[in-house]
């Protein structure tokens, strides 16, 4: 966060709501740290990065592009495949909220897909949605449909390198400010 932000002086706005997601995400996991007191606000704080990024990624691409489209099938089957298999109504009464986060976590994966598009190069910012989908999907599966016993493992590397991944992507997509002067 402290190299992302280093790199942001005089920067597109785009990279300043990078910075805000990555402060969101720190945020979430501090907060979860104490999942009985604050497990709400640190899934609200995650939304909230993850709507900082989906805008990043938006301002700084071309939302509309067709390639989108190929993350709204996998992404729809996934969902319909748990809420299936909940069998618990008091869990199947977080579908609503559970189906608005995926929503949010698709339109992050299609803006971050657009941008890098756009934008070219290596594609950090894709790299980095596909793993937060990839970590919430986990942590999903293990708390509507079945634990797994290695999930903290896979969600903590997943999590972390999705962070680093758009971190490094908001830093790599420009020179740094002292290299255009």
């Amino acid at each position: 966060l402290a190299a992302v932000l280093f790199e942001l002086r005089g920067g597109p706005s785009w990279r300043w709501m990078i910075a805000a997601g990555l402060f969101a995400g720190l945020c979430g996991d501090i907060l979860l740290l104490d999942l009985k007191r604050f497990f709400i606000p640190g899934l609200m704080s995650f939304l909230l990065g993850n709507l900082s990024y989906a805008a990043a990624f938006i301002s700084g691409g071309d939302f509309f592009q067709p390639a989108v489209l190929l993350l709204v099938l996998p992404c729809g089957v996934w969902f319909s495949s748990l809420r299936r298999r909940i069998g618990d109504e008091k869990r199947r009464k977080v579908l609503p909220a559970l189906f608005v986060y995926l929503a949010v976590l698709i339109v992050m994966c299609g803006g971050a897909l657009s941008f890098d598009i756009v934008r070219g190069g290596i594609p950090f910012f894709t790299l980095g949605a596909v793993l937060f989908m990839m970590s919430d999907s986990m942590l999903a599966w293990n708390v509507f449909v079945r634990r797994t016993p290695v999930r903290d493992v896979l969600v903590s590397v997943t999590y972390y390198t999705a962070q680093a991944s758009i971190a490094a992507g908001a830093a790599a997509a420009f020179p740094p400010i002292d290299a255009m002067k």
